[in-house]
């Protein structure tokens, strides 16, 4: 749903009145009682698994920002991600929506419809300024996130800002100049993403929303040189060089007049070699689905908090709009976790689904898999296939057993061979009803530039 340039007034007079009939529509535009006095400052950090950072017990001090910020909010221990791919998930944050519903199940290969509404466009119309600043090419407009944005700056071309600190060497060599290589088409890392996401913020005149994409935990492993002797795990270093220029902007935030709401998560983990699995993008484990998520807002929400219930990445757009007391609207599969944030209420333990089709996507003959987390359990059912081969694979884990949020190192699908079942016939039901009641794919024609970066990247 798109509300600016030549889409204006076509997406506005007609799909966006559509989407919301009678007087819903004067709620989400106008509003009807005092306009919400907070502003939002939404962090994304890419490929950022929970147990890498201090805040999820993480015994290496990587993210002494994140680890402040949890300590100022609300915790939730287990919150999952709905796709290992970045596009997929950010557009379930933004809608509220599973990727079956929003129709975006892969990156490079889908945009987001216009029907769909997303987070932005209700904040627009609820007064904010909404802006955002991208790390990587997975989020470029071409993909449709940009629905709602007024500012959406996603022109990761070597810009003026990284021509005049060419001299320092955390930025050059992070962009690729130090190994004769060029990024600079498709990524940007963590020191220009803060510093134009700061200029943004000094702009501002009225209430606003920020979205802030930080993509330097995804692979290659690239940190800047005084960074690589700091950690002996290159991706460790990528995110305490992001959590650092993450600090600068929290600076600026907390600088600024007015109340925020700040919110932290990211789109998927990354395997690390668990389950054979180096990168993303394929399985379902937690080492790439168990993802952080921290609410804070001071005076708002308690210190210290933790919330153990497992919840997803549908929630936190209703939770959002909750909390900053901005009307939501119909449609959203997520739940609002405000009551639970704010007044402490017990929440009930919603099924959670996941998925993982890029490979599936991509050719004819591949892997398609699924997956269900209800309490501490989580059943994953993989159809694949190989040489006119297909082989389907049901696993069922306890995800207490191993402690804080991975416990997959056993396969109970045989022993608790009723759970297994159960839930089995569960996620099959829900995958049946998904995909015959889902949205309607809106496929993208990938151009070879499209395709060249997505490949760099480790997507196709």
């Amino acid at each position: 749903m798109k509300f600016f340039s030549n889409q204006f007034n076509k997406g506005l007079h007609g799909m966006f009145f559509r989407a919301l009939p009678g007087c819903a529509l004067l709620v989400v535009l106008f509003g009807c009682s005092k306009p919400p006095a907070e502003n939002l400052l939404f962090i994304s950090f890419d490929t950022t698994r929970a147990d890498h950072l201090s805040a999820y017990g993480y015994k290496i001090k990587t993210s002494p920002n994140i680890d402040a910020l949890a300590a100022q909010g609300v915790l939730f221990q287990r919150a999952f991600s709905h796709a290992p791919s970045t596009l997929p998930s950010h557009a379930s944050m933004f809608t509220g929506k599973l990727p079956p519903d929003h129709g975006v199940r892969c990156n490079g290969k889908f945009t987001l419809p216009e029907e769909q509404l997303t987070l932005a466009e209700i904040l627009y119309g609820n007064g904010f300024e909404t802006g955002a600043v991208l790390g990587a090419f997975p989020l470029d407009k071409r993909f449709g996130l940009d629905q709602g944005f007024s500012f959406y700056d996603d022109d990761f071309r070597l810009s003026q800002l990284t021509l005049k600190h060419q001299a320092s060497e955390r930025v050059m060599d992070k962009v690729g100049f130090w190994q004769g290589q060029t990024y600079l088409d498709f990524e940007r890392n963590a020191y220009e993403v803060t510093t134009l996401a700061t200029k943004w913020l000094q702009k501002t005149k009225g209430r606003w929303f920020l979205f802030v994409h930080y993509f330097d935990p995804h692979e290659p492993y690239e940190p800047p040189p005084a960074w690589r002797t700091l950690f002996e795990n290159q991706y460790d270093a990528e995110i305490a060089f992001a959590d650092r220029q993450l600090g600068k902007l929290l600076e600026t935030v907390n600088s600024m007049p007015g109340k925020t709401l700040i919110v932290f998560t990211a789109d998927h983990g990354q395997g690390l070699g668990d389950h054979g699995e180096i990168t993303h993008d394929r399985y379902l484990y937690d080492s790439t689905q168990w993802i952080p998520l921290v609410f804070c807002m001071k005076d708002k929400i308690k210190a210290g908090s933790k919330i153990i219930n497992p919840v997803s990445h549908i929630d936190v757009m209703p939770t959002i709009l909750d909390l900053l007391g901005v009307p939501s609207t119909e449609g959203i599969q997520g739940r609002s976790l405000a009551k639970a944030i704010l007044a402490g209420e017990d929440l009930e333990n919603k099924p959670i689904y996941m998925e993982s089709l890029s490979h599936k996507l991509e050719k004819p003959e591949g892997i398609d898999v699924r997956g269900l987390v209800r309490d501490n359990w989580k059943f994953i059912l993989t159809n694949e296939e190989h040489g006119g081969k297909k082989t389907i694979r049901k696993e069922l884990y306890d995800l207490d057993s191993g402690g804080g949020g991975g416990g997959e190192n056993a396969d109970l699908s045989l022993k608790e061979a009723g759970r297994a079942a159960e839930m089995d016939k569960k996620l099959s039901g829900w995958v049946e009803k998904l995909e015959h009641e889902g949205a309607k794919p809106n496929p993208l024609k990938i151009s070879e530039e499209t395709r060249q970066k997505l490949k760099s990247l480790g997507y196709l």
